[in-house]
């Protein structure tokens, strides 16, 4: 399939080869949504298979943008300057793999769906691997057109500068959070559960933040428990959010896969952050499913260069679903059972504590996950820094 794809470009640039490779695995990705659609129609409502089907075409849609974004800046580069943007094309081409990934493991319940799907993806999966190969080797093909290029910092996994944030967290946000410490800065929104405050509800007040944003829409989120369900769309981009303390302003909700009547992994989450750029400070994030219910996800993460400093994610199984793209801790607490560090994000927890629940009888304790399938799809990996690991006994907190 890769011989047949670039066989048709008729250039010598290079770029045209890139390009074609992302467009292809694009292509082949829609046309897989479109197999997803027509099988959703076939099955039961309200199943199990019709949520999984339902997943499954959300996260083509994903994964067709993040193909989108990086066709858009393979031609918005030059050729010379294209390393800048290597480390992008990583990300959202490993991105495009795990939402095929994730998609299928949406079928555990179902053998013989899994099966159909697990053929019909094979194009889109293919395709999206051979562009991920030819981006990561990027190097050593353009030598065969006497072209070198230096992209030794690229290979960076999520380079973290002298001053302990990333090299993609601007200067801006971290005056953003000095100004919050000092409580010198004007949310452009307040929330108060008292009604103390422009908006209730988290929810209303994202439904009133500008959409496609290139610049920051601060929400305050009042000391308050929350029962809210929360999605930042793609649409949103650049929101912080933040609140009085991770353990005054606090977001829960209770979903796990064991409900009655069933649902996924994926829609469990309390808190999920789609749109690029998010940050939340100061604010808790819990599931309280417990850990009969299985799978139960407190925070759910697409966003890319997203990060959260001050926070806690409470949950049991699954508490903290680092899916896709790149993400940043610092000062957090994250507890749980099984796997709850889970995804295939690119991450880096700094300076956290991660506490270690009591689970299940006959359950064993694993504090982290992750779900690449292939051994090009090197792109997410997740680092602890500084880091400490408690455990819970039955009288509360142990050190360890």
């Amino acid at each position: 399939s890769c011989w047949q794809t670039l066989s048709s470009v008729n250039s010598t640039n290079p770029k045209e080869f890139i390009a074609k490779a992302i467009l292809a695995a694009e292509e082949a990705t829609n046309k897989f949504f479109n197999y997803s659609d027509s099988l959703s129609i076939q099955v039961e409502n309200n199943s199990l298979t019709k949520m999984a089907l339902e997943d499954c075409k959300d996260m083509m849609n994903y994964a067709i943008d993040s193909f989108k974004a990086s066709y858009s800046n393979v031609y918005d580069s030059e050729l010379h300057n294209i390393n800048v943007i290597i480390n992008d094309l990583r990300t959202w081409l490993s991105a495009g793999i795990s939402y095929q990934q994730s998609c299928l493991d949406g079928f555990e319940h179902n053998n013989n769906m899994k099966e159909i799907m697990q053929k019909g993806i094979i194009g889109a999966s293919e395709l999206t691997r051979n562009a991920l190969a030819i981006v990561t080797n990027l190097q050593n093909i353009l030598s065969k057109f006497d072209f070198q290029l230096n992209i030794t910092n690229a290979r960076k996994l999520l380079p973290i500068e002298k001053n302990n944030y990333p090299s993609w967290f601007s200067a801006k946000d971290r005056q953003l959070l000095t100004r919050i410490d000092n409580n010198n800065l004007k949310p452009n929104a307040i929330v108060a559960k008292d009604g103390n405050g422009q908006f209730n509800t988290i929810g209303a007040a994202l439904a009133a933040a500008p959409k496609n944003s290139n610049i920051r829409h601060v929400i305050y989120i009042k000391a308050g428990i929350y029962n809210e369900y929360i999605t930042v769309d793609k649409q949103y981009t650049n929101i912080l959010m933040y609140g009085d303390g991770p353990r005054k302003t606090i977001v829960t909700g209770r979903k796990g896969v064991k409900d009655g009547g069933g649902i996924t992994t994926w829609q469990t989450a309390t808190f999920s952050a789609i749109g690029n750029w998010f940050i939340a400070k100061s604010m808790g994030f819990q599931n309280t499913a417990g850990p009969e219910k299985h799978q139960a996800v407190a925070l759910r993460i697409q966003s890319d260069k997203s990060a959260f400093f001050n926070c806690r994610i409470d949950a049991y199984q699954n508490t903290l679903y680092n899916q896709v793209n790149r993400q940043f801790f610092r000062n957090c607490v994250i507890s749980g059972t099984i796997d709850f560090i889970f995804g295939d994000s690119s991450t880096v927890i700094q300076n956290s504590l991660i506490i270690v629940r009591r689970p299940m009888n006959n359950q064993f304790n694993t504090v982290t996950a992750q779900g690449k399938d292939w051994e090009g799809h090197g792109r997410n990996s997740l680092q602890l820094l500084s880091w400490n690991l408690n455990w819970e006994t039955s009288l509360g907190l142990k050190d360890g």
